[in-house]
């Protein structure tokens, strides 16, 4: 572990919070002059802000066939599969909200 040491802009006592861990964030308060100290593991990152849990937006993980391909369409009746995957699970109904090229594909 490497000790870390930072002065940010809260003030003193203000708690900080991990916003991007999946599990247990590390959680810091500040010290005196908006000091902040903790140790970090090898390759650790850490997003800190203050206030309560923040719940970032799904991320989009991958998307096949590969963003970019071009498909042969010639057959205007045929069918392709888009499959995209999130970083989390999402609710079966959001790809009813989806649009390809403009139209709708739910």
């Amino acid at each position: 572990n490497r000790s870390a040491a930072f002065t940010t802009p809260w003030a003193q006592g203000t708690p900080l919070r991990d916003i991007v861990a999946k599990q247990a964030p590390t959680e810091v308060v500040v010290g005196a002059g908006g000091l902040v100290t903790l140790a970090l593991r090898p390759l650790e990152v850490l997003v800190l802000a203050a206030g309560p849990e923040k719940q970032l937006p799904p991320a989009l993980v991958s998307v096949s066939p590969a963003h970019g391909q071009v498909l042969d369409m010639l057959d205007s009746s045929a069918r392709v599969n888009l499959t995209l995957r999130f970083d989390r699970g999402m609710d079966a109904s959001v790809r009813n909200l989806a649009l390809f090229d403009g139209q709708a594909v739910g």
